[in-house]
Parts: structure tokens; C-alpha cells; sequence
């Protein structure tokens, strides 16, 4: 049960260094904000969910 949470921060970490790919790409490419934008949802709810592993595991 606990790899369950492991692979969420996992999901998360990568998610997050995606996230930070934006700031090298040219943002006048719709593409680049469009992705940057679905890509900051994504990590945005997995890090509610990490958070939310940790305070109730705790």
C-alpha cells in the first residue's frame, strides 16, 4: 500500500520538472502556453494528493 503513495510523489516530482521546461520555451508559442498551463493543473492536483498522503499517514 505504501509504493501507492512512493509512485504519487514520484508522479509528482516529474511532473513538477516538466513543469519547469516551461520556463526555458519561447511562451509567444501557443502551444508552449497550452501545455504549460494543462501541465501546472496536472501538478497542481497530484500535489494536493501528496499532501494529503502525508497528513493522513502521519
Amino acid at each position: 500500500m505504501e509504493s501507492k503513495y512512493i509512485n504519487r510523489y514520484h508522479t509528482f516530482c516529474k511532473s513538477l520538472k516538466n513543469l519547469g521546461k516551461s520556463l526555458k520555451a519561447d511562451p509567444k508559442a501557443d502551444f508552449v502556453l497550452e501545455g504549460t498551463v494543462l501541465n501546472f493543473n496536472l501538478t497542481f492536483d497530484i500535489s494536493w494528493k501528496v499532501i494529503k498522503d502525508i497528513l493522513v499517514n502521519k
